[in-house]
Parts: structure tokens; C-alpha cells; sequence
């Protein structure tokens, strides 16, 4: 393979960083960035979802696709382990609260079985972080199942049970990449302790239940000695807590000021004439792109009424923000200007009455501090 041009990669990493530093969220360097984040559309999924839950108990499985997988190891994983997690739900409750004919197994799913109108990778995403028993299968090392391991570990402080099927045949397609990856494949089992099975075994998936189990346990016990080393590998929540330890807080949604969300919002659904910047998404006299029009120049309004009544007059302003205001100020009087639209025109004329106010006001203060 051929070595990556280090200039290149020097170009690609500084346009990201200087698509990072402009307003707006739209930079995104991982697929799944913005979709681990998203809360779910129904408020009645917007928790835990555990494995013994009275309400649609589930289990997420991280799994390979292949058939010779499906054939060997997924049908008997899912006749199984959901069997094996029902009657650890029972032993859970206790015989006097649950009956057993009224206890339901939990459905047992990979991202082919979601069941949701969504793209797979929002439904993907979103169960990786909200479901409480994920089952990550390491045999054959597949790539998208080592990804979404990755994920899970980053988003999720409750621990994966980890997997694995030593014994599974592998193709010759396989067996040329796995071997060179031999070395690596066996660090990572010795920091995640797999649980090791073979399908037909059901002693194995009670093992894999009892794991889950342990592991919600040690993570629900504040200082747990158990969770610094887990088994001997990696600790029980160590990615998660390093990950989010390391987040840079300018670079979430939630930290971006909210007049930025709304300019930022707003400048994209505008266009410069004189630069030929248009919507690429509308025609150039569809109706759609004048409503695009007046979207914006209402998300810049939204805008300068936050900074002018609640953002500018309510703080201390530093330079950073008058400077934003004042900028914001001129665009959105020339832009409303334009329109030729009598309430626009009524508007700018309320906005120099606010200005004038205020004007005044920082002059009554100057005025009182020299005296």
C-alpha cells in the first residue's frame, strides 16, 4: 500500500480545523458524531433500556453479517440468550412478584432487526447508547462490529459483553488479514476478557448473562475496587470516563451561543448575489428559494432581538460580542432594506428607536461616572 502523501494529510487536517472553527455545527470528521448525540423522537424511549424492564426489555447484538455466521453462531445465540435472560429476569424479581408465564423475554436485536422508520445508522446509534445489555461478538474481527464497539465503549458507561468463538471456521478470504492481525486481535482480547463460547453449549449464555449482570452491578457501586481493573483488563468504565474527560466544550452544540445557532442558521439559507452563491438544493426561482429567503432573515432577526434584550444589554459586554452585535446590526438593516417590504421597513425603523434608547442610556451612564 502506498504511503499517504504527507502533505495531503497536513492540507486535509488543517481545512478541518478551520471548518471546525466557523459558526454553525455542521463539521463532522466521524459518521456518527451528531447521531450519538440525537435524543430520540419518542419521549417514551428517552431511557435505560434494560434487559429485565417490565416494558419492552431488549438486548442490542453487535454482531458479523456473513451467512456462515448466521448459520454457525447467530441462530443459537438468538434461541438462546434471550430464554437464558428471561429466567435471570425471573430470578431477579423473585417468584413472588413475577410469575413466569407472565415474564416476557427481551427482544434480541441487531441493527438489521430495529424496528424503526429511521436510517439505519440514527436507529443504530441511538440504541448503542440507550440499551443497557449490548452484546458485541468479536469472532472473525469483523471491521463495522470493532467500530461500533468503539462507539459503544465512548458512549455507553456501562461495559459491553464481549464475545468470542475461538473455534469458528474461518474462510479463506478471512484467514490472510486475520493472521496479520493476530498479534492485535489477541491484545484487545486480553483487555476486554471475552466471554468464550461455543453455540451449543447453553452453559455459555449464562455465562454472558451473569457477566451483564456483574457488570451493572459494579457500575451501580460507587468505588468498587472491581471497576478500576475489570477481570484484569481494561476498567469497567475507563473509555467512557476518559473519553467525555477530554471533550472540548466548544466544539458541542450545546456550548455554541444561542444568537450563533441562530445566525449561523440563518446566513445558510441566504444567498450573495454578487459573490453567485445561491441554494444548491432549490431552483433558482422556485418559491422554495424565496421562502429560504425570509427564513433567514427571520433567524438573523431572532438573532439581533436575543443579543439587543438579552445577550448585549444584559451583560458585560467584551469586544468579541459588541463586535458581533454591531456586524449583526449593519447586515440585518441592509438585508431587510432590500426588501422593499413595508413591515421590514417598520422594523428597522423600531430597531434605531432601541439603538437610540440604548445610545442614550450609555450616555446618561458615561455622563454620571464623570460626574
Amino acid at each position: 500500500m502506498k504511503a499517504p502523501d504527507r502533505d495531503a494529510v497536513e492540507a486535509r487536517i488543517l481545512e478541518g480545523i478551520r471548518q471546525l472553527a466557523q459558526p454553525g455545527s455542521g463539521y463532522t470528521d466521524l459518521p456518527c458524531f451528531d447521531q450519538i448525540r440525537y435524543v430520540p423522537p419518542d419521549p417514551d424511549q428517552r431511557q435505560s433500556r434494560a434487559f429485565d424492564a417490565e416494558r419492552n426489555p431488549a438486548i442490542l447484538a453487535l454482531v458479523p453479517f456473513d451467512p456462515a455466521y448466521v448459520q454457525r453462531n447467530w441462530t443459537q445465540i438468538k434461541d438462546s440468550l434471550p430464554a437464558t435472560a428471561r429466567d435471570e429476569t425471573i430470578n431477579l424479581r423473585g417468584e413472588e412478584e413475577s410469575g413466569q408465564e407472565e415474564t416476557q423475554p427481551p427482544a434480541l436485536q441487531r441493527t438489521l432487526d430495529l424496528d424503526s422508520p429511521r436510517v439505519v445508522s440514527a436507529q443504530l446509534f441511538e440504541a448503542i447508547r440507550m440499551t443497557d445489555f449490548c452484546l458485541v461478538d468479536l469472532t472473525s474481527a469483523r471491521p463495522n462490529v470493532l467500530f461500533e464497539l468503539g462507539v459503544r465503549l465512548a458512549a455507553n458507561r456501562l461495559h459491553p459483553v464481549v464475545i468470542v468463538d475461538l473455534d469458528y471456521p474461518v474462510g479463506d478470504t478471512q484467514a490472510g488479514w486475520l493472521e496479520g492481525m493476530d498479534d492485535q486481535l489477541r491484545m484487545l482480547r486480553r483487555l476486554l476478557q471475552p466471554v468464550q463460547y461455543t453455540p451449543t453449549l447453553l452453559t455459555a449464555f449464562t455465562h454472558m448473562v451473569e457477566r451483564h449482570v456483574e457488570f451493572r452491578r459494579i457500575i451501580r457501586t460507587p468505588k468498587d475496587p472491581r471497576a478500576e481493573s475489570l477481570l484484569g483488563g481494561l476498567p469497567l468504565a475507563g473509555v467512557y470516563d476518559t473519553a467525555w474527560r477530554y471533550a472540548v466544550d466548544q466544539d458541542e452544540a450545546v456550548t455554541m451561543p444561542v444568537e450563533e445557532h441562530l445566525r449561523s442558521r440563518g446566513e445558510a439559507m441566504l444567498v450573495d448575489r454578487t459573490l453567485g452563491q445561491r441554494h444548491l438544493i432549490y431552483p433558482t426561482k422556485h418559491r422554495l428559494t424565496d421562502a429560504a429567503e425570509r427564513a433567514g432573515r427571520e433567524h438573523l432577526i431572532a438573532a439581533w432581538l436575543y443579543l439587543h434584550f438579552r445577550g448585549w444589554v444584559n451583560n458585560s459586554p467584551d469586544g468579541e460580542l459588541t463586535s458581533r452585535y454591531q456586524a449583526l446590526t449593519d447586515r440585518l438593516m441592509i438585508l431587510l432594506d432590500q426588501t422593499g417590504d413595508r413591515a421590514d421597513a417598520s422594523f428597522i425603523d423600531r430597531m434605531e428607536r432601541w439603538l437610540a434608547v440604548e445610545d442614550g442610556t450609555a450616555g446618561q451612564q458615561t455622563g454620571e461616572e464623570h460626574g
